[in-house]
């Protein structure tokens, strides 16, 4: 086997070719790698402000059900009182009717 010295001319057609479409499909892609790592910065800020809100809207849901819970302290206490009250109501008025002391004896009806 002996080396061939001679280069045709399709030959180094074919090397240019060769170096340019790799040199090519190198910018290409680097292009693309910067493309996709702005985008990926991109929806990293977005997640970061998402979690953000997410934040805020726990704590206003924290709140609402601290809210909820005094409130429903205050109906459960509001009701009781409304039982205790109606206990004690006869007659006229409360514990004694209206017009007369703890001494009388309200009469019959």
């Amino acid at each position: 086997m002996t080396f061939n010295p001679e280069v045709s001319l399709s030959g180094l057609i074919t090397i240019v070719l060769f170096i340019f479409g790799a040199a090519g499909a190198w910018f290409g892609l680097k292009q693309l790698v910067a493309v996709m790592v702005q985008r990926i910065a991109i929806i990293e800020r977005d997640m970061g402000t998402i979690n953000s809100n997410i934040q805020s809207v726990e704590n206003d849901v924290k709140g609402i059900a601290a809210i909820l819970t005094v409130q429903a302290v205050q109906t459960r206490t509001l009701e009781f009182l409304q039982t205790q009250i109606n206990e004690m109501k006869h007659g006229e008025g409360f514990i004694f009717p209206l017009g007369r002391g703890a001494h009388e004896v309200p009469p019959k009806r």
